[in-house]
């Protein structure tokens, strides 16, 4: 998780217009870990989600809301 954060870090940095999703199924994080290690929250979009079924159904509603808006 700490060097996913840290790729997560240096890919916001490199891309100011960008955003990341970050699901966790594991409450690996919280947003207090996030702050110490200078994530932009604004960019940084966190997500629960308790089973592998959940994470497909929420990723798919996801990609076919910004298909139908990408402005969103």
């Amino acid at each position: 998780t700490f060097l996913m954060l840290g790729i997560v870090k240096e890919f916001l940095k490199k891309y100011e217009d960008s955003f990341v999703m970050w699901f966790d199924s594991e409450a690996a994080i919280s947003k207090d870990q996030l702050i110490k290690m200078g994530l932009p929250l604004d960019r940084f979009i966190y997500v629960p989600v308790n089973h592998v079924e959940e994470f497909g159904t929420t990723l798919l509603k996801t990609i076919t809301g910004l298909e139908e808006d990408p402005n969103r």
